[in-house]
């Protein structure tokens, strides 16, 4: 996913965890996503452990952020390499 996709989508998931948070005083986590969200979309590819559905969707995401980070730092020291 692009950086511009996966900062949109935490923008929105962190305003949907305060919400959620203010109405069920609780946690909004990735298990929880179906009583926030009519139908959620999860990636291919993501490994749903148990640990990973415990956490914040906007966590997630900014992990996929950070990764997606780290990429981009490994893609430019390949091509200077080059």
């Amino acid at each position: 996913m692009s950086r511009v996709c996966l900062e949109n989508a935490r923008d929105i998931c962190k305003a949907l965890e305060k919400e959620y948070r203010q109405q069920y005083k609780r946690q909004l986590t990735l298990e929880r996503l179906g009583e926030a969200v009519s139908q959620p979309r999860y990636p291919d590819g993501l490994g749903l452990t148990r640990q990973m559905r415990q956490k914040s969707p906007s966590k997630i995401l900014e992990e996929e952020l950070d990764r997606l980070q780290r990429l981009s730092i490994l893609e430019k020291a390949a091509i200077r390499a080059k």
